[in-house]
């Protein structure tokens, strides 16, 4: 059984919805959808503030299984952010910090 807190595909789904399809991060704003022949393409990921497991470079064992895989724990990030973001770790919470509206 893994130990990792997923997202359901209604919280992935809402954080898409809540961004309008745009990149949480106040730099970088590219769309987390693309359009081909008509058919709208999802680009983008939901990612966990604080991290998903343990291990994970912001895991905070002091909250939840289930607030880890809430939607108060998400952000729509474009691909590349996403990539960036699990492999140095802060950008997440530097920007629920500093941009509470998201």
């Amino acid at each position: 059984m893994s130990k990792r807190d997923n997202f359901s595909y209604t919280v992935r789904k809402t954080v898409e919805t809540k961004s309008n399809a745009i990149c949480n991060n106040p730099e970088c704003n590219f769309d987390t959808n693309i359009e081909s022949n008509g058919t709208i393409y999802s680009i983008g990921k939901a990612c966990h503030i604080e991290a998903a497991a343990p291990g994970g470079p912001r895991y905070n064992a002091n909250t939840t299984s289930e607030y880890r895989k809430s939607i108060d724990n998400a952000m729509a990030f474009s691909y590349t952010l996403f990539v960036y973001n699990c492999h140095v770790g802060r950008k997440t919470l530097w920007i629920k910090e500093n941009y509470n509206g998201i």
